[in-house]
């Protein structure tokens, strides 16, 4: 953790035992950038038992066919495949173990919740696709209420998601969204915009993060109104916890729904963690996302 000391060292392999344990911030932003004078062959290798967090994420990026996450690999190695490990050890593992620690550390599967804010988000669940309700579009023009609402940032992403309360599917359907950083309010606006035009929506409420005041009145210049939101974080994060574990009586899912094409939400809301070393409940930063 001598940071000072490292800084100027470039690395071809960069090696991170239990990297579960290990720091973030020291990981993405002093080690990873020391990787890069030898791009495109330098490696990481990340080794862990299995852990909710930022490892996790990696080890989805691995696991995912996005193209953008074409250069990241990642494995699963049971205990089992170790041949030096007694068969009757493994089983007596099993028979003793409780099912979650066995999974976790026998098996390496992610089924710890530690840490995570959405504890209640099943990505299967909560999103839904044109297949599985084609009149979505319909409900964006048939009065129900509309919601749009940002949050500002420059160097961290500017985003925006866009959601509908459907009263005949007792669902609240998120069905748009946007993140951009190092860009301008007048290109936020002109995207916003488009995004609307596309979908032939007209939003009826918008909500912004009061504390991006300026940014509230110069967007109001380009046609985008938006009312200061109030800033409870540990109601908002039950609030979607508990739209999440609800079922709908009509839908029989979650009465939080996402469209798939919101794969930046839907990526966050499966990965992001309180922030290490402060209460779960009064935190307001985490480890991941915006």
């Amino acid at each position: 953790d001598n940071v000072e000391s490292k800084l100027g060292d470039s690395l071809s392999l960069l090696v991170i035992d239990e990297a579960r344990l290990f720091d973030r911030e020291l990981l993405e932003m002093i080690l990873l950038p020391m990787t890069l004078d030898f791009q495109p062959l330098s490696r990481v290798l990340l080794v862990s038992s299995p852990a909710i967090g930022y490892f996790e994420q990696y080890y989805r990026y691995g696991q995912s066919d996005d193209p953008k996450y074409r250069k990241y690999y990642s494995i699963n190695s049971p205990t089992h495949l170790n041949p030096a490990i007694p068969r009757d050890a493994l089983k007596e593992m099993e028979e003793t173990m409780t099912s979650k620690t066995y999974r976790q550390e026998v098996l390496g599967e992610f089924v710890s919740s530690d840490g995570c804010v959405y504890t209640e988000f099943d990505k299967k669940a909560c999103m839904f696709t044109d297949a599985e309700f084609p009149r979505w579009r319909e409900y964006l023009t048939n009065g129900y209420v509309t919601v749009n609402s940002i949050d500002s940032g420059f160097a961290h992403y500017f985003s925006s998601v866009w959601f509908v309360d459907v009263e005949e599917l007792d669902t609240i359907m998120v069905f748009a969204e946007y993140f951009k950083n190092k860009t301008v309010t007048p290109v936020h606006a002109e995207n916003l915009h488009k995004i609307e035009e596309d979908l032939g929506v007209e939003i009826a409420l918008r909500f912004a993060d009061p504390a991006a005041a300026q940014q509230i009145a110069d967007l109001a210049e380009y046609g985008l109104y938006y009312n200061k939101s109030e800033k409870n974080l540990r109601e908002t994060v039950n609030l979607v916890n508990t739209l999440f574990m609800q079922k709908s009586e009509v839908t029989k899912r979650p009465k939080l729904l996402i469209h798939e094409s919101c794969k930046e939400l839907l990526r966050e809301l499966e990965f992001v963690c309180w922030k290490t070393g402060l209460d779960q409940q009064t935190k307001e930063q985490s480890n991941a996302g915006t």
